[in-house]
């Protein structure tokens, strides 16, 4: 029997390699669409026909499955763009090229029920002796709790600036939503 063990580079370069390979393939569909809407005289159409041809290819091959995102979104991260009164502009960055480049920026709204929290990194010696801790418990056979690297505050909205990284969470789904309304944010930078 032979266990076969990839790096995470080695993984890194097989994503890489897939998309690579679908890129390839995606383009040779551009140029056969491209070509044949040329010879049939439809020569507007022949870029968005091939653009999609090639697009499909991506998605249906492997690196397809790097870019699928799913159906309901209910968590975003991003960066502060903006803030006016309680509405927050927010940049997002999706990892899927195909993306729909106008919800880049996608406005939130805060209300007073939403929850707003700041994350600080603990101090090192601190997660030192809490994960020592944590092992005392275990080799005693008691419950332990998990170990976080970060302490969690209290905050308000005057706390966010221009140029905070945020995570926001609503409770509707937001997957194509421009504008909604937060139910908890928290400040991570």
């Amino acid at each position: 029997m032979h266990i076969c063990f990839m790096t995470k580079n080695q993984s890194i370069a097989s994503y890489v390699a897939i998309f690579i390979v679908g890129l390839a393939l995606g383009v040779g569909a551009t140029y056969t669409a491209t070509k044949q809407s040329l010879s049939t005289g439809g020569i507007d159409n022949s870029y968005q026909a091939g653009f999609e041809a090639a697009k499909q290819r991506v998605l249906e091959s492997g690196a397809g499955m790097i870019l699928k995102t799913p159906d309901e979104i209910r968590s975003l991260s991003g960066t502060v763009t903006e803030i006016q009164g309680n509405r927050i502009t927010l940049h997002v960055q999706s990892v899927d090229p195909f993306a729909d480049a106008t919800l880049n920026d996608r406005i939130v709204t805060v209300t007073g029920d939403t929850k707003i929290t700041k994350l600080a990194q603990k101090d090192p010696q601190t997660i030192r002796s809490e994960a020592k801790a944590n092992a005392e418990k275990i080799d005693q056979n008691e419950s332990q709790k998990i170990v976080e690297p970060f302490v969690e505050t209290d905050s308000a909205l005057s706390d966010i600036t221009v140029g905070s990284d945020v995570n926001v969470t609503a409770t509707d789904n937001i997957k194509t939503a421009k504008t909604f309304t937060v139910a908890e944010i928290q400040i991570t930078r």
